[in-house]
């Protein structure tokens, strides 16, 4: 439970801590919001979120002399900050909205389909689906295996998934079916009685599996409705 809502414990980044370092020109005080690893950015001043000293190029860590300072000594008070634009900001907004917190700018709404999910779900499928967009199967480890700039790119090619449902999808699925992917999955799963598709679908079975193996459940509905869309229009 964070802010009395629930997040999976995976999107808790418990290392490497990440700042803002105009926040702690304001305050000099870590912020817990920051520790979820889906906000990459800080939607109050509008910038990326830091994890890594310009300094010395070390991860920020927990353990350092002061709160303002690396254990090189150097003061993040004094980072240049990278400006976010406002598109890249919808989700870390949208979650300091979920916890009651201020951004300080217009509310956040999603659209068809994502909101249709509460928070701990939209990060389910954002991070499913940002952990395809960087080559991985699944959105469990991915905030541990990239840095928060890394992570950011790829959390915002996840949320334009969604945006003008379903070009963008079907973009998407086809993006993805064009990739080299080295999943360990065998025939035999993909070509299960569930994940069979015939003639032109075939090329598809992969993503079929996928989507039948992550997003089984009734909320995530509207993407295997899609789906089965999408290889219409191909006929």
């Amino acid at each position: 439970m964070v802010f009395g809502k629930p997040v999976p414990h995976n999107f808790v980044r418990r290392e490497n801590p990440k700042i803002c370092p105009l926040c702690l020109k304001e305050k000099n005080y870590l912020r817990k919001v920051w520790e979820i690893s889906p906000v990459s950015s800080c939607p109050i001043h509008k910038c990326l979120l830091l994890d890594t000293c310009i300094n010395c190029s070390d991860k920020i860590k927990w353990e350092r002399p002061t709160i303002n300072l690396c254990r090189c000594s150097f003061d993040f008070r004094e980072f240049e900050v990278f400006p976010v634009d406002a598109n890249e900001l919808r989700l870390a907004k949208y979650i300091y909205q979920q916890f009651n917190l201020s951004h300080k700018g217009k509310r956040i709404n999603f659209d068809y389909p994502l909101n249709t999910l509460d928070l701990k779900d939209l990060l389910e499928l954002i991070f499913f689906t940002s952990a395809h967009c960087a080559g991985e199967f699944s959105g469990a480890d991915i905030s541990l295996k990239f840095n928060n700039a890394r992570l950011h790119e790829f959390l915002n090619k996840a949320i334009r998934v969604f945006d003008n449902w379903a070009i963008n999808y079907y973009k998407f699925i086809e993006w993805w079916n064009r990739q080299d992917k080295q999943y360990q999955v065998s025939r035999k799963q993909i070509y299960s009685p569930n994940n069979r598709l015939a003639g032109k679908h075939r090329e598809y079975e992969l993503f079929n599996y996928v989507m039948h193996y992550h997003l089984d459940e009734e909320k995530f509905k509207f993407m295997h409705l899609e789906f089965r869309k999408f290889l219409q229009e191909l006929d």
